[in-house]
């Protein structure tokens, strides 16, 4: 017995099955149907991943599904998901987190006898195969939705094995709710050789040797999950991991695109020279830059049909749209007049870029950031210069109309 087992095993998290999308469903229901079935396909996916690749196990660390109010139908899927696995003799292993705690779990739809979910004291199952001790899988799960210790210390792992901890935490993300919050340092000191982590959505490997590894979603949610969501196979070969690969699994991609309407006189000219193929299927559509555009796309009705028509053209959904376009604005004649604008337009156009990062260390409380007025670019810096006149007189002829 040793580290010296070769396996394979999928690392997956945050499943939210049955996800309602609650924001879709305003904009139109039929489409927020389809999303919600998107959780399940991605599922589906995993599933038959797993058994084409013939893994060894799965582990699911946590949210699997949505909210205490999980359908029926979820229920069932889920059940019927894992069955599939174990046709194939593939165990799965769960992880409890903060939006599926122990207490919210209902036996009237059983599990299959291949699932495995820890208790809430922690415990470990090792994986056998042809007769031979493979792996020490160890996990433990909320016991109700707030927990806010840090659950690692309660796990262990085997120092004769290749030892993975599966646990739904917060490890030093200040962008997530602070759910069993720990820090890579924590974790390091534990002797795991793979954190199967969930909990973040945005998937990352934290460290390698030992691998401290978060898989994001499975489907991203909303526009600010962008991006292809899925899921990690994970290869062990003599006692360590050897190769990680990304397997997508989200039928659905966030994306978002910008529109930049300088230097477009007319809207088939701005149609034609986006290409949104590559940005997603469910896109947030931004209008920027500056021309003569930018009164067409004051009517908020054209501005949407443009933005529709820009989505459907590239085979993308368009799920909101901003306009944070300007005017086309004569600064020559804007310049020759005897106002502010005027003097303020010439100003920025005749400064000296010393003359500008040195009037920016001499504000007060800049000496704390001389090394990052150091660090800009002259001409990054002029850029900023340029760009800040420019909204200044827009502000100011907003004013003056």
């Amino acid at each position: 017995m040793g580290k010296d087992g070769d396996f394979t095993f999928i690392h997956c998290a945050d499943l939210h099955l049955d996800s309602q999308f609650k924001g879709l469903a305003i904009k139109d229901d039929h489409w927020a149907k389809e999303m919600r079935e998107s959780t399940f396909i991605a599922l589906e996916r995993m599933v038959d991943i797993a058994r084409s690749k013939n893994v060894d196990l799965v582990v699911l660390a946590g949210d699997i599904f949505d909210s205490d109010e999980r359908s029926v139908r979820a229920q069932f899927r889920f059940r019927d998901a894992m069955s599939r696995l174990g046709e194939e003799n593939i165990p799965c292993f769960i992880a409890c987190g903060n939006h599926d705690p122990l207490e919210d779990w209902k036996d009237s739809v059983r599990l299959p006898e291949n699932v495995h979910r820890f208790s809430a004291a922690g415990d470990a199952v090792k994986i056998r195969k042809n007769g031979k001790e493979l792996a020490h899988v160890a996990g433990i799960s909320y016991p109700v939705r707030d927990v806010r210790e840090d659950l690692s210390p309660y796990l262990s792992p085997d120092d004769e094995l290749f030892s993975i901890a599966v646990l739904h935490c917060n490890v030093g993300n200040d962008d997530h709710a602070p759910y069993s919050p720990t820090t890579k340092e924590i974790l390091l000191q534990r002797g795991f050789d793979y954190y199967a982590l969930g909990h973040v959505h945005g998937r990352g490997i934290l460290n390698e040797r030992p691998h401290i590894v978060y898989p994001g979603n499975t489907q991203g949610r909303h526009v600010n999950e962008r991006d292809v969501k899925g899921c990690y196979l994970v290869t062990v070969r003599g006692g360590a991991v050897s190769t990680m690969d990304f397997i997508p699994l989200s039928p659905f991609i966030w994306g978002r695109y910008e529109v930049d309407i300088t230097g477009h006189t007319s809207l088939d000219s701005l149609i034609d020279t986006n290409d949104l193929s590559q940005a997603g299927n469910i896109l947030e559509l931004e209008f920027v830059g500056r021309g003569p555009l930018d009164s067409e796309l004051r009517d908020h009705e054209k501005a949407e049909d443009l933005a529709s028509l820009i989505c459907s053209r590239s085979g993308a959904r368009l799920a909101r749209f901003k306009v944070k376009t300007r005017p086309e604005l004569d600064l020559e004649s804007l310049r020759q007049g005897k106002d502010l604008l005027a003097s303020i337009l010439r100003t920025a156009e005749g400064r000296e870029v010393n003359d500008t990062r040195a009037e920016l260390k001499a504000l007060p409380g800049a000496l704390r950031f001389k090394r990052w007025i150091d660090a800009i670019e002259d001409d990054e810096l002029s850029e900023i210069v340029e760009e800040a006149s420019l909204l200044l007189a827009d502000r100011l002829l907003e004013d003056r109309g």
